[in-house]
This record gives structure tokens, C-alpha cells and sequence, in this order.
């Protein structure tokens, strides 16, 4: 078999991967019935996913891409750090830390993520207070990306998790799955990615499941020569474990790799839909600021921050 046989074998077999990931995510618009923990792993804190509606497995390529897509690695230019604070209602707090390699052949990632509250009152049945009490969770992971020819991308990575309310604690490992594909003749790009394959971590007697997550998309980039930019659009479809099915949607506009605005869309989410913010690029230090509104008075507006740099 020739080398371009089996290069075009090895196109079909990926597409054919992406498209049944997607078909997959879009035939549980109901969302899987099984309970899940950690369901922080569901709601990745950075910024950029935030301000474009979480539709980013097909264009993610820096080191946020240890929490998307791991294939995403495998488009960084160098090497970056990305830190993210997040700040929502009840006082949760979330904080996230990445950085990320590209050494030709394969591009290496490690991340750091972690959510916690401030202490909580804790009652008995009766309604006695018997103290306060601190919950937190984290997840600390490496991942790597390669890429397969001029068009394709594949990765994968491996996280250690953690969830702790007062004394009691669950731990756990779970495996990240992603692949991209380049269109080359044109700005289009597909991605497809399997989060959170583990096993069920035990929280006292009990196990319980953590929220896998299956989600495909593509981006197509509009170049607007006119305006000194281009307008990437995205869309994605999302499945999540104990969710309901999710569309993304994502527009982003960057004008001459200085400024990006983008703006996001979330279906099947009760009180959170809109999300949009910006970037401001500059030299080797990248400014981000995503906000998403509550439509529920009661858990307030969520605000997003993080700071990247280019290392090398």
C-alpha cells in the first residue's frame, strides 16, 4: 500500500471517529440518567471556552487545551503559561493553572484546577448548629498532543482527582481522548473529544460516577482583509452525564492578533446562556476577561480572568 493510500485510509478513519462522537453527543438530548459527583468536571473554568459558549474542541490550541481537547496542544507555538480566576455566587470560588510545550514531534501540557467555598454552617436534623465545615475539589493532570500529517491532531491525558467535604474525602483518575482535523484548502476545522473516563471514586460507603463528557464541533474563519481581521464561528455539540444535551455557539473577531471579542450561546442550561468578553494581546502577555449573566437573581453573575504568557 502506498504511503498516500494509506495517509487517505487514515483521513477517512479520523473524520468517520469525529463524526460518530458527534452523532453519539446528539442522540442523548435527554441527557444520561445516572447521578454524577464532581460535577465541577463538567464546567471548565477558563476564559476563553466561557466568552465563546464552551465551543472550542475544534479550534482550542493552547494550554487550555488540557482541560478541552489534549490534541489542541499539538497547535501551540512554543510555550505558554495560562493561570484563570474564577469567581461566582455563594462565594465558590475557581482557579485554574496550565502550561504547555510544543516540541515538534509532540507538545506536553500540565494543569492544575480547583474549586473550593468558603466555610459552610453544617446542622443536624433537628436544625442545631454543630459547626462549620470546608468543601473543595481539585484535579491536577498531565497531556500530551501529536500531530498525524499536516492535518490532524490527536491527543490524550490523564488526571488525578480529589473532592473533600469536612473530614470526608472521594479520589479518583480519569483519561482525556481528543482529535482534530484541518481542513488545509480552506478555515475550517472539526474536533471531537472524550473527557472524564474513570473510574467511580467512593465518598464514604458510596460510589458514584464522574460526569463524562462527550462533545464534537467545527469552526469555520471568515477573513475580513478589510478590517485588518478574521471572525471565527463555532459550534459544538456536548453530552454530558446526568446534562441534558448542549449546543454551543461561538463567534470570535481578532483584529490584527492584538484584540479578540467573542461572544457565546448555551442551550439546555437553565439560567446561564449568554456569555462574552474579550482578549487583549500584547508582545508575549495575553489579557483575558469573559463575563456570563445569571438570569437567576439568586446565583448572581459569574466573572472570569486569566493572564497568559508566552514562555518561549
Amino acid at each position: 500500500m502506498s504511503r498516500s493510500s494509506r495517509h487517505s485510509i487514515r483521513i477517512r478513519m479520523i473524520i468517520a471517529a469525529c463524526l460518530a462522537l458527534f452523532f453519539l453527543a446528539a442522540a442523548g438530548s435527554t441527557g444520561w440518567a445516572e447521578m454524577t459527583g464532581m460535577a465541577w468536571l463538567a464546567n471548565q473554568p477558563d476564559v476563553r471556552s466561557a466568552l465563546l459558549g464552551g465551543a472550542v474542541v475544534s479550534n482550542v490550541a493552547d494550554a487550555s487545551a488540557t482541560l478541552w481537547n489534549p490534541a489542541g496542544l499539538a497547535g501551540i507555538d512554543g510555550g505558554e503559561g495560562l493561570v484563570t480566576h474564577a469567581a461566582s455566587f455563594a462565594d465558590i470560588r475557581r482557579e485554574f493553572a496550565a502550561i504547555a510545550r510544543n516540541y515538534g514531534s509532540v507538545a506536553l501540557g500540565a494543569h492544575f484546577e480547583g474549586v473550593w467555598t468558603d466555610d459552610l454552617d453544617g446542622y443536624d436534623g433537628s436544625g442545631t448548629f454543630e459547626g462549620s465545615f470546608g468543601y473543595y475539589g481539585m484535579a491536577a493532570g498531565l497531556a500530551a498532543g501529536m500531530p498525524l500529517g499536516d492535518h490532524f491532531r490527536v491527543g490524550a491525558g490523564v488526571k488525578y482527582l480529589r473532592e473533600a467535604i469536612d473530614v470526608y474525602s472521594a479520589t479518583g483518575w480519569a483519561v482525556d481522548l481528543g482529535a482534530q482535523w484541518m481542513a488545509g484548502t480552506m478555515p475550517l476545522q472539526l474536533g471531537a473529544a472524550v473527557l472524564n473516563l474513570g473510574s467511580d471514586p467512593t465518598f464514604i460507603d458510596e460510589s458514584f460516577p464522574i460526569p463524562t463528557i462527550f462533545q464534537a464541533g467545527g469552526s469555520y474563519t471568515f477573513p475580513l482583509n478589510s478590517l485588518s481581521g478574521g471572525l471565527m464561528v463555532s459550534a459544538d455539540v456536548r453530552s454530558a452525564k446526568d446534562r441534558d444535551t448542549s449546543i454551543r455557539y461561538g463567534v470570535e473577531y481578532q483584529h490584527l492578533q492584538m484584540v479578540s471579542l467573542g461572544v457565546g450561546y448555551r442551550t439546555a442550561l437553565d439560567s446561564q446562556d449568554l456569555s462574552f468578553g474579550f482578549t487583549f494581546h500584547r508582545d508575549r502577555v495575553e489579557l483575558q476577561y469573559a463575563f456570563l449573566p445569571q438570569s437567576d437573581s439568586l446565583l448572581g453573575d459569574s466573572h472570569r480572568f486569566g493572564l497568559g504568557v508566552k514562555l518561549w
